[in-house]
């Protein structure tokens, strides 16, 4: 008796993930920060284009990246389940201390927001900070629906960690300016949690007025 596998339309992944994720800048950067967030990132550099002949994007951080088999496993896996899998909580490279920290994910759709930048990019991650492995991923249609060919790249990465680039950046409707105050308003709640832009540190300077709230406190012995 014959099988018959299902087919997938090359929308598919756009109406998995959600049009807002997949064309709205804000939307797609703020979930890439928040898987370096769950994987246990204390820095993360984000190569943002500025002048319209610029086609170079990446986001890199230094979490604990993954093996050839948890690229698999986790990142190609569709609607991955990481409570199940991982936990609730970040998962932190080896011989990092640190406290508890609650992760964002929860579906496995914020990886795949790196669409709304490319039509495909690749993806370069070490678990050990000895061992890289590559990836180019692009939407598919037919039976897979997203695939990742494994690709022979010069690595950059030299400590555990997770690099998403592609040189055809397509997404401009969010200046530098705007993605800063994104940044700050989201993610500066933790001093261990640190994300550079071009170069920049995003710092508490980065949010604006309108959204900061400034209170007076009387503590004893201190005029």
């Amino acid at each position: 008796m014959s099988t018959i596998k299902p087919s997938y339309d090359e929308r598919f992944i756009q109406q998995f993930i959600g049009t807002n994720m997949i064309s709205n800048a804000r939307v797609a950067i703020v979930e890439l920060i928040a898987n370096a967030w769950d994987a246990g990132a204390r820095r993360v550099d984000i190569q943002w284009p500025v002048k319209s002949e610029d086609n170079a994007f990446y986001i890199l951080d230094n979490g604990h990246g993954m093996d050839k088999k948890q690229f698999k496993e986790r990142y190609m896996t569709i609607s991955y389940n990481r409570e199940k899998e991982q936990s609730s909580f970040a998962m932190f490279p080896e011989g990092v201390e640190a406290g508890k920290r609650k992760a964002y994910g929860k579906n496995g759709m914020g990886r795949l927001a790196a669409f709304c930048f490319a039509d495909s990019y690749n993806v370069e991650t070490s678990a050990d900070g000895k061992n890289f492995n590559a990836y180019h991923v692009t939407k598919k249609e037919g039976s897979d629906p997203l695939q990742a060919t494994e690709i022979q790249i010069q690595h950059t990465l030299q400590i555990p960690g997770t690099k998403i680039s592609t040189t055809d950046f397509k997404c401009r409707s969010l200046d530098i300016a705007d993605l800063r105050k994104e940044i700050g308003m989201r993610f500066l709640s933790d001093p261990d949690f640190q994300i550079y832009v071009n170069n920049e540190l995003v710092n508490l300077l980065d949010i604006p007025n309108q959204n900061v709230h400034r209170f007076t406190a009387n503590l004893d012995g201190i005029e």
